[in-house]
This record gives C-alpha cells, structure tokens and sequence, in this order.
C-alpha cells in the first residue's frame, strides 16, 4: 500500500497505518470527541490522549517529512555545465543518468525507512495508549481505597461513640476513647496522603491530555477481561501482527537484506551522457560513458559488509522475539495466579471479613468483646480489602501490559 504525501490529521493517519500493516491494534471506534464537560471512560480517555499528547503531533510530523524525503529518490542529478576558454570557447554539459537496478532498489530501501517511521509512530501511540490504560487502573484503584477510608472513619466515629457510652458507664477504661480518636486521627492522614496520591495522578493524566484538565467516570466494579487464549497463540499473534518492536526489527532486517541487492555487478554501474558546443568552431560534441566496476576485491569487501549488517539484523530480530515471548510468558502466568486468587477473596475471605467485622462491632458495642480484640478484627478487614484492591490493580496493569506486548486479542 503507497502512503507517500499523505497530510492526514492524526486519527485518519493511525487507521490508515494499522490497515496498511494488517496490525493488531486497538481501534477507536464509537468514541466520543474530547469532551472536557463530559465525564471520560477509559476509552474516550485513551483517544483524548491520543489526540491531545503533543509528543503524537510530533512524531506525526516527522512522518511526512519523511515521506517527503521518499519522493526525491530515484530523481536524476543536478546536470554539470562548464565553460572553457582561451584559443576556443566551449560549453559542455553532462548529465548523470540513475541505474535503473539501483534505483529500484533504492525506493525500495526508503519505502522500508518510510515504513519504519511509520512504525515507531504507532509504537509511540501504543506506548502512551496503554500508560493511559494504567493510570486509569490505577485511578480507579484510589477511588476504592478512598471509599475504603471513609468508610473506616465512619466506622470509627461510631465505635468512639460507643466507647464514650461504655466509659460513662464504667464498662471500659478512658483508654478505650482515647485509642479511638488516635485511630481516627491516624486514619485522617491517611485519607489525607491518599487524596494526595490521587491528585498527582491526576496531574499526569492531565499532562499525558497536554494540558487539559480531565474529569473521568469509574466503573463501580473493576473487572479484568478475561484471558481466553492460549498462551502459543498471544505469542503468535506478537511475532506476526502484534508486537510493534518486533516488526520493526523485522522491516530493519529486510532493509538490510533488500541492501545487499546493491552490491550486485547490475547495480554497480554507472553511466553518464553529456554534450558540448564549440562556439569558435561551432561544433557539436557528444558523449557518454560508464563506470565499470572492475575490482572485485571492492565489490566483495562491499558485499560482505552489507551480508554481514544483514545477518545481524536477523538475529536483532530472534533476540528481540525471544524477549517479547519470555516477556508474555511471565506476564500470562501472573495473570493466571490472579485469576485464580481474586475469586478467593471476591466469594470467601472478603464476606467472611464483613461478617466477622460486624459482628466484632455489635459484640464491643454489647460489651462482650475488648477493644484490642475489635481491632484485630478490623484490621483483618482492612488488610484484606487492601490486598484485594492491590492484586485487582496489578492484574489490571498486567493486562495492560500483556496488551501493549501482543497488541490486542479482543
């Protein structure tokens, strides 16, 4: 597919790139436009991003002007005129002509660079898109854990109530008060460093938005898409269609290899004409010539020096596939670990907390439990819903992950 001198705007040019390259790649369909009085889910948000990031309209620009560059290859040289005087004046004027081989080759070698450019591009895209993804998981994540606090403080006024009840009435000592409102105290700054977390979140989303101010939506349940595929397949799908470092090293290699063609003997010559007028004699002058590549030794040194960049790409290409699969592999495993976890605590550990947890407040409240007991149980609670939100927002940002490597497998 020619995609020389397209002036596109950025949206037009990212579909055009992932139909040209047949790629695996998240698309933005039936996405809003930026629009900062509406609240942005993740995908309105990754498109914002993707819009709005100024490092996206740069690297846009450095792909036409790479294309532009494609369109003087194969263009012949400047001619040479020159004037000799003395006894006679003449005028001589010579003119390079392309080889016709190397020409071919050349357009070739700057389509790959074309190509390349056009790559690093989507790979820039695709590295903002799922930094979005995560910054997203990971807003989501402390809306949860805010909501997890405040949730403890109400707790905690109420349980200090109830202490102040029991103390007037000489059931606990004044120590129980007095641990409460510390622990009120203790939980205030950390809802206080918690909405400190989310605000330099915040900003950076508003960075990766170049300078727009966002105001998003959250699911009310966080729930990880599930991984139905095998794990050969995700690294198929990276070596063929996904993986966007491996399919440059892949057009890397075919430069290097479509280069060697030019230190073939067809490649080598080089042929020029010119024509000269004597003005004293008034003579018209003819002539031609070709430069003979004669000295193997040259051509052969030339020839292995393009064999060997070749090969070395080649192999740049295994290393890089051999990365890209370890790198799947370990991240498929986690995802696996977690999946098989997070039911634990979603049908298990967490309703059992909530049940011990009020039943641990009714039995303070009727005096039947101490308060160190109590707050064993709550921390219990609190650990496991903290646990449990960590593995959610780490199995979130695996997925993403495992998705910047293999592309998409929706």
């Amino acid at each position: 597919m020619n995609r020389r001198n397209l002036i596109l705007p950025i949206r037009a040019r990212i579909t055009l790139l992932i139909l040209a390259f047949n790629l695996s790649f998240p698309m933005m369909d039936n996405v809003s436009s930026p629009n900062q009085a509406n609240r942005l889910n993740l995908d309105q948000f990754v498109e914002n991003v993707i819009l709005l990031n100024p490092e996206i309209k740069r690297l846009n620009d450095q792909v036409q002007a790479q294309q532009s560059l494609l369109q003087n290859t194969g263009a012949l040289p400047d001619p040479l005129l020159t004037y000799e005087g003395g006894l006679t004046t003449k005028f001589k004027l010579n003119q390079k002509l392309n080889n016709p081989f190397k020409v071919n080759v050349d357009l070739e070698l700057a389509q790959a660079d074309v190509d390349i450019v056009d790559l690093r591009l989507l790979s820039s895209i695709r590295a903002l898109t799922f930094q979005a993804h995560r910054l997203y998981s990971k807003l989501c994540t402390i809306e949860l854990m805010l909501d997890l606090t405040r949730e403890e403080i109400n707790v905690l006024d109420k349980m200090y109530q109830s202490s102040l009840r029991q103390y007037e009435v000489n059931k606990v000592s004044q120590l129980d008060p007095l641990a409460m409102s510390l622990m009120k105290s203790e939980v205030a700054i950390k809802l206080e460093l918690q909405l400190q977390s989310r605000q330099s979140l915040l900003a950076e989303a508003s960075r990766l938005m170049g300078g727009a101010d966002p105001i998003f939506s959250f699911p009310k349940i966080l729930a990880p898409r599930p991984l139905n595929i095998t794990l050969s397949e995700l690294q198929e799908i990276a070596k063929t269609t996904g993986n966007l470092d491996i399919l440059i090293a892949q057009k890397e290699a075919q430069k290097a290899q479509k280069a060697t063609e030019q230190t073939n003997g067809a490649s080598l010559f080089e042929y020029e004409i010119g024509a000269g007028y004597d003005v004293s004699n008034e003579t018209i002058e003819w002539m031609g010539g070709i430069t003979l590549p004669w000295w193997s030794q040259k051509k052969d040194e030339l020839y292995r020096y393009q064999d060997t960049l070749a090969y070395s790409a080649l192999t740049q290409v295994e290393e890089i596939t051999q990365r890209v699969h370890a790198d799947i592999t370990s991240l498929v495993y986690k995802i696996e670990s977690a999946d098989k976890i997070l039911p634990i605590y979603e049908k298990d550990m967490i309703p059992k907390a909530k049940q011990s947890r009020n039943l641990a407040m009714m039995s303070y409240d009727a005096g039947q439990l101490s308060w160190n007991e109590w707050v064993v149980t709550e921390q219990r609670y609190l650990n496991i819903y903290s646990q449990y939100y960590q593995l959610l927002s780490d199995r979130l940002s695996d997925e993403a992950d495992l998705e910047q490597l293999v592309g998409t497998w929706r």
